[in-house]
């Protein structure tokens, strides 16, 4: 057989090669092949597909038919399994290992404490998260510091210049010395400012200056007053030392020779100074207060007619009662339990017109000696007489009238 003819009539190709002209276009690339053809290249081998490559797909569009023949450009896409049970009025059941979609549960309803809280919750963010003012600028603080220091300072002033100026001064408690007398002893006088005033150092002036004051107090009366109160000396007991007497005041101070009657006497204080209107001390420390504690002391007990107080020795200290009792009370210890015991002894154990001694020192055992007077001698005979009923006085009446008296021994003194 021969060749076969080409129907076109042209002449037959030549395989010979031929040289490319220089103006000749390039070879088409794979590339440019498949995008003529509408698909994308698969990517070489050993090259990562492109993020943005799109899915190759089914088998079903790729070929129509079983001869493989590509599938046409606008063939319908094969229904989904959603759209299919969409069709049907159904819910797809989710795949195998994928979450179940979020399905919005019916809401509970809400208590109403509950709510309250939550709007209050929400009230208090929405404070919290409100703009702040802007700063204006400005130190406030600074200013009323300032105006307190002003204000201060200006009441200084007119207190210490026109406020606060005394317009009178008033005396009161005085019947020795006049009105006048006090003032200018005191050192004040209208016209001064009363927060300038020393009420105390005028106080001290107006004693040292009179001997017959025992207190002296300056009170201010704001704004424009001043008082001043005396109180007068009181005559309190006769001291005798160095063969001469002086009164002495309550308050402590010398009132000179004053008559005495009936005030007790004092002996052995030994004191430092007895000029007129100065104030008592003694040179022993100890004896400043026992004529002050043994005058406290009888007024709580009931101890009356007290005459003289003998401290020469304190710890020998003596007390005579109606100068005929004697009290020989020791030390000043237990003072106001030891004339306890004197004043139920004077009472209930002792006549009116006896002379004893009654020895303190000891105030649960009690000594009562018979005292012999010079002038008025007692025989031995009603010496004993006198002990002898004294004790069976004490032996008879201990049960019924004297169960409080401490036991107490007689014996036949000397004066």
């Amino acid at each position: 057989m021969g060749a076969p003819a080409n129907r076109s009539g042209a002449a037959p190709q030549v395989n010979a090669q031929r040289k490319p002209s220089p103006n000749s276009s390039k070879p088409a690339s794979r590339k440019s092949l498949f995008k003529k053809r509408g698909k994308k290249p698969a990517p070489a081998q050993g090259r990562p597909a492109p993020n943005n490559a799109p899915k190759p797909a089914s088998q079903s569009g790729l070929t129509n038919n079983s001869a493989g023949a590509p599938a046409q450009k606008n063939a319908p896409k094969p229904a989904s399994r959603k759209s299919l049970f969409k069709k049907r009025g159904k819910k797809p059941a989710p795949a195998q290992g994928r979450p179940a979609p979020n399905v919005q549960k019916p809401l509970k309803p809400v208590p109403e404490q509950a709510r309250r809280a939550a709007d209050k919750a929400t009230l208090a963010k929405t404070r919290t998260e409100q703009p702040k003012r802007p700063y204006r600028g400005g130190n406030y603080t600074l200013y009323f510091i300032l105006a307190a220091i002003v204000v201060g300072v200006v009441m200084a002033i007119l207190s210490n210049t026109v406020l606060f100026k005394c317009s009178s001064i008033e005396v009161a408690g005085t019947t020795r010395y006049s009105a006048e007398e006090i003032i200018a002893a005191a050192g004040v006088k209208t016209g001064d400012n009363l927060l300038h005033v020393n009420a105390d150092k005028a106080a001290e002036n107006v004693m040292n200056a009179f001997a017959f004051v025992d207190k002296a107090e300056v009170k201010k009366n704001y704004p424009t007053k001043l008082v001043i109160e005396i109180t007068e000396a009181v005559n309190w007991f006769a001291l005798v030392q160095d063969g001469k007497t002086n009164v002495i005041s309550r308050g402590g101070k010398v009132l000179g020779a004053l008559p005495t009657d009936g005030l007790v006497v004092v002996k052995g204080f030994e004191a430092q100074s007895l000029e007129v209107g100065t104030h008592l001390a003694s040179k022993v420390e100890a004896k400043n207060k026992i004529a002050a504690e043994i005058f406290a002391a009888a007024d709580k007990v009931g101890l009356q007619q007290m005459t003289e107080i003998d401290m020469t020795d304190r710890f020998s200290i003596k007390i005579t009662v109606e100068n005929r009792i004697v009290l020989n009370i020791g030390p000043i210890t237990q003072l106001e339990s030891k004339l306890r015991v004197a004043q139920a002894v004077i009472e209930k154990k002792i006549g009116e017109e006896e002379r004893v001694s009654v020895i303190l020192t000891n105030p649960e055992r009690v000594a009562v000696e018979t005292l012999r007077n010079e002038k008025n001698p007692v025989s031995s005979s009603k010496s004993d007489k006198q002990t002898s009923e004294i004790t069976q006085n004490s032996s008879d009446n201990a049960q019924e009238n004297n169960s409080d008296l401490p036991e107490i021994s007689s014996a036949e003194g000397a004066e």
